[in-house]
């Protein structure tokens, strides 16, 4: 990861002390430094005793994870803004444990550490957006980590002034290859400017009450009033008053909380008056109706909403209508539009099955070669680039199904003359029983076969000697697509989904390859059998632990290098199908250097190779192949003209 700007270290709320990369303040939390002072809260945490705790908490040393601020920690006073967004999960309790190991597996934490009373955690992802875009990618990296752990994140760490205190961990998370997530490409509603309405507020309040000794209380208790009024949250307008006034910040607590706390009916009453519809008590009601009954999520993959009581354990496809009975059955009046609407906002977590799966998988112990042994049941006449390419494919795979930045180029195929081999079985083998319902067979070139590699693991190209040239080039261009933009069943317009699918194939036919320009997607091997007891001797959940391990945890090279690529376009060649052309000159002619050969064109090879056949050949393919066959092909001038060619030599009836 590139050097990191240093983040600002704060004594109370606005007191800089220090300066330190995000390094260093992990390695603080891991240090004995704070041990004490942490150990006490989480104490008076487990006594039930939560005002002492947050009286005490406040004396702790915090840092601003957006970055390096100067004279105070208004949003005016960022200097260098740091990339990093952090989420606050509080009241975790007995599933801290749990959650931490599953936000530490995910790619795009950069780290993670319990929170000081022991019972959330604080989880810092690195991103790739400006400041102006900090609050939306805020809410995108939320919501992706909510439908990720099942678990509400705080909404306050949305602010760029957030602060997050100093903790102790032993065990705290630094991932240095960490991904960065993605900014959105498109426009989100702006959300509401805080701080302009704040200053709004205290014009307004100075008009009334004047803040000087003897009445700062009363008057952060009227401003606080106001601030509730305009929907500012109760928190935000905490921090703002601290930030803008002298006051303690214990008797600053006391009359904002004060203020919100004695008036809630009139919390957000006087914004924007016009924006404000009727609606808005049915979605609430709705809402609450729904979070009292059911989980919902939706299924970024298979784009479609699912749903479990809150007792249930599995979950089930969302049919919209039959929620909408129930809703009226209740008497809960929702339009059907309204409910879909509701359905499709952030009210909604997403789910991604793949990254669900390959995060619950124990993790690797680090020796065993799960994938190695899985590739050693496939005897092939060269086994060392077998287990190299089926190595490096596997963890291309993995990053396909979870990276929405990433996709998988080549197509791993078995070729074997044998019947009933058992490749087929294989290739349907590598997916793993809980991702059943995402490997597809067989598929077209039609819209719905484009939209399979958005919803699926693995296509599973079987039989490939069935299918026509057209068949062979169209899979090679899915091979190269990220994204697919189409219209879903249902849906009223056409959007782009993201590939996750990575394809794997068989074939009995040695010759299938249709493309003379080159086949450098596709990873052919020569089968001679396979050994059947893979499938009692490996657990493939394993195979995939391994694979996720090699991605998310080490630099391993799974990519292709440009050796590899000359040498799988070499080898290629062999599986190439043939033509009367083809065999026509590699009887008649060989390639040769500009002192031994005679120059020939295209056309000059044609009428050459067309006197040893009755057979009808087409000079477009004569090029074509002469380039396949690796004639290289050059320029000759004469009288002043180019002409473009190949040096040839003839083969004699005698050197056949």
């Amino acid at each position: 990861m590139e050097d990191m700007i240093k983040l600002s270290v704060f004594r109370g709320f606005n007191n800089i002390v220090a300066e330190k990369d995000f390094t260093e303040i992990i390695d603080a939390v891991r240090s004995d430094k704070m041990k004490d002072k942490i150990g006490e809260l989480r104490e008076i945490m487990k006594d039930g005793n939560e005002k002492e705790y947050a009286k005490k908490k406040k004396g702790l040393i915090a840092f601003t994870p957006s970055g390096r601020f100067e004279g105070g920690r208004k949003p005016e006073f960022l200097k260098e803004y740091s990339k990093i967004i952090v989420l606050d999960i509080d009241k975790s309790n007995k599933r801290t444990k749990k959650l931490k190991e599953l936000i530490c597996t995910c790619p795009y934490t950069l780290g993670c550490f319990v929170s000081p009373g022991g019972n959330g955690l604080k989880v810092f992802v690195k991103t790739e957006t400006d400041i102006e875009q900090h609050k939306d990618t805020f809410n995108r990296i939320k919501k992706y980590y909510e439908g990720l752990i099942q678990f509400k994140v705080d909404p306050s760490g949305k602010d760029v002034t957030r602060l997050c205190f100093f903790s102790y961990d032993t065990e705290a998370y630094y991932n240095e290859n960490a991904w960065p997530f993605k900014g959105n490409e498109e426009k989100k509603e702006k959300e509401p400017d805080y701080n302009q309405i704040f200053q709004k507020q205290v014009k307004f309040t100075d008009k009334i009450i004047q803040y000087h000794s003897g009445n700062r209380n009363n008057y952060i208790y009227q401003l606080a009033c106001n601030c509730n009024r305009m929907g500012i949250p109760k928190h935000i307008t905490g921090d703002l008053v601290r930030q803008n006034y002298d006051l303690e910040s214990e008797e600053i607590e006391k009359s904002v909380s004060s203020a919100y706390e004695n008036h809630p009916a009139e919390h957000g009453e006087k914004q924007d008056e016009n924006s404000k519809k009727h609606t808005s008590n049915k979605f609430t009601i709705t809402e609450e109706y729904l979070n009292d009954k059911y989980i919902i999520r939706y299924n970024v993959v298979s784009n479609k909403f699912e749903y479990k009581k809150n007792e249930d354990e599995k979950y089930r496809e969302l049919n919209e209508n039959n929620l909408f009975v129930r809703l009226q059955k209740d008497n809960i009046n929702i339009s059907l539009n309204n409910l879909v609407a509701l359905l499709k906002s952030d009210f909604v977590n997403e789910f991604n099955p793949f990254t669900a799966y390959f995060m619950s998988l124990p993790e690797w112990d680090g020796q065993t070669d799960y994938i190695g042994e899985l590739i050693s049941y496939l005897k092939s006449q060269d086994e060392k680039r077998l287990e190299s390419h089926f190595r490096k494919w596997i963890v291309r795979a993995v990053r396909t199904a979870i990276d929405d930045n990433y996709y998988n180029k080549q197509a791993f195929v078995l070729v074997s003359n044998k019947q009933n081999s058992g490749k087929s079985t294989f290739c349907r083998f590598l997916c793993p029983p809980i991702l059943k319902e995402y490997i597809i067979e067989n598929i077209g070139t039609d819209k719905d076969s484009l939209i399979a590699i958005t919803e699926n693991f693995l296509i599973n190209l079987d039989e490939l000697s069935t299918a026509e040239k057209a068949e062979i080039n169209a899979f090679k261009s899915m091979f190269s697509k990220d994204k697919v933009k189409a219209r879903l069943t249902y849906d009223k317009r056409a959007s782009v989904h993201v590939r996750r699918a990575s394809f794997i194939g068989s074939t009995d036919r040695w010759e299938f390859l249709t493309d003379e320009n080159g086949s450098v997607r596709w990873l052919c091997f020569d089968i001679k059998y396979i050994d059947w007891n893979y499938s009692k001797s490996i657990n493939i959940d394993l195979v995939y632990s391994q694979a996720f391990h090699l991605l998310v945890k080490t630099k391993f090279q799974y990519e292709l290098t440009p050796e590899e690529i000359e040498e799988n376009d070499r080898i290629n060649k062999r599986y190439q199908v043939g033509s009367p052309e083809r065999d026509l000159i590699q009887k008649y002619l060989k390639p040769s250097k500009k002192e031994k050969g005679a120059f020939f064109t295209a056309t000059d090879v044609l009428e050459y190779i067309t006197q040893f056949t009755t057979i009808k050949l087409s000079p477009e393919r004569i090029g074509k192949e002469l380039k396949f066959l690796g004639f290289e092909r050059s320029v000759m001038y004469q009288d002043g003209n180019s002409r473009y060619g190949y040096f040839v030599e003839e083969i004699s009836y005698n050197q056949e």
